[in-house]
């Protein structure tokens, strides 16, 4: 894969989550594994045609899927972990800049929802990764 199709895949990639991540926001998804399922589902859909085009093999379909699966199904333990992460220096510091030191407790779904993003925009990074090693 050379330079300007990995640039090309990042920058779809980002752009195809986004769109996908809103297209299926209606779902209630909370601890209801078939509707995490089907979202996931879903969601993959968006990238055939991106993976298709750059000549992204069939299997990264399936990791998409799954990573996105196993991401979503454990937004209880990302709410755990940005709840924890609150009493970190430099969120403290953050919220304190932002002003928003009153209201720690009702930004942590904003916080779980960005670490939540940020899981499933390093995938495209792994895929990139074991292509180029390959």
């Amino acid at each position: 894969m050379d330079v300007c199709k990995i640039a090309i895949f990042l920058y779809c990639y980002a752009f195809l989550h986004f769109i996908s991540d809103l297209s299926n926001h209606w779902m209630e998804k909370r601890g209801k594994p078939k509707a995490i399922l089907l979202h996931s589902f879903l969601y993959t859909l968006f990238f055939i045609p991106l993976f298709w085009k750059l000549g992204v093999s069939f299997p990264w379909l399936i990791f998409v899927f799954l990573s996105h699966f196993i991401i979503d199904s454990q937004w209880d333990l990302l709410f755990r972990i940005a709840r924890k992460s609150q009493r970190h220096p430099l969120f403290l510091i953050v919220s304190k800049i932002l002003r928003h030191e009153n209201e720690i407790e009702s930004n942590l779904r904003v916080y779980t929802a960005a670490l939540d993003q940020v899981l499933h925009l390093c995938m495209p990074i792994i895929i990139v990764l074991c292509l180029i090693s390959t």
